[in-house]
């Protein structure tokens, strides 16, 4: 199966893709800082929820899309704010964000524990980082024809490991996703329902884990052993050729 954007576009223009996005775009809102001019970024793929978060007026400032999955343009009109990167070698500048969301991007990622760090350097001390990833312990995860029955799924112990390990105090973890991995139209409809008695009922078997965390300040941030030379350095890292490339708007 191609990982790339066709597959994860085509997924989110079906009635399922639009349930995802309806539900993943309302928890991330919820959990985005609400201060004027706060400063935040979406990596992995994130165009599904773009659309659904510029409806409530929440914007964010550049989208980072993760090599393995292709490239695209966002804003459609306007100065582009897109750029592919290297999993392990963003080119933002330490320090720069006070929030950053993170969405098909680290079960696609070769080294966690390395994309982790890069998430941790990227924000400011009390900075917010949302991580949505596909839950181990559900049949979404095993479910071929959804983007979220690829790449590397995670139990809660695991991702609650790799954000501590990274110095990422967590605030919230909200499961989502309870409606059952069926191409049966009647049952979409009922998606809100699904979500409501999951959430009461069985909260411990999502389709997706959605955590917040903020970065504690004075807490050393652990940088793994196989992380290259350099990709913790503060300043802004300049990618070129292979490793990143601007869209430019048509």
């Amino acid at each position: 199966m191609h990982y790339g954007t066709p597959h994860i576009g085509s997924f989110y223009h079906t009635g399922i893709g639009q349930v995802f996005t309806h539900i993943l775009g309302g928890d991330i809102k919820d959990l985005l800082p609400r201060d004027a001019g706060s400063r935040w970024a979406i990596i992995g793929y994130p165009f599904p929820v773009l659309a659904d978060l510029a409806a409530t007026g929440t914007s964010p400032h550049c989208v980072a899309i993760s090599g393995r999955l292709g490239g695209g343009i966002w804003p459609q009109s306007g100065a582009n704010r897109t750029v592919v990167v290297d999993e392990g070698d963003w080119p933002l500048a330490s320090h720069s964000l006070d929030a950053l969301v993170i969405l098909h991007g680290l079960e696609f990622a070769p080294d966690p524990a390395i994309f982790m760090a890069e998430a941790a350097r990227v924000l400011v001390g009390q900075g917010t980082v949302i991580v949505i990833a596909a839950n181990r312990r559900s049949l979404w995860s095993s479910m071929e024809w959804s983007p979220w029955g690829h790449g590397q799924p995670f139990t809660a112990n695991q991702l609650q490991s790799l954000l501590h390990d990274n110095g990422l105090n967590i605030t919230a973890h909200v499961p989502a996703i309870f409606i059952p991995p069926l191409r049966w139209r009647p049952i979409w409809r009922m998606a809100q329902y699904f979500e409501r008695i999951g959430r009461l009922v069985c909260p411990a078997l999502p389709g997706v884990h959605i955590f917040a965390a903020k970065k504690q300040t004075l807490a050393g941030i652990v940088i793994p052993a196989n992380a290259r030379r350099g990709a913790m350095q503060p300043g802004r890292v300049q990618l070129s050729g292979a490793q990143a490339s601007v869209q430019e708007p048509a």
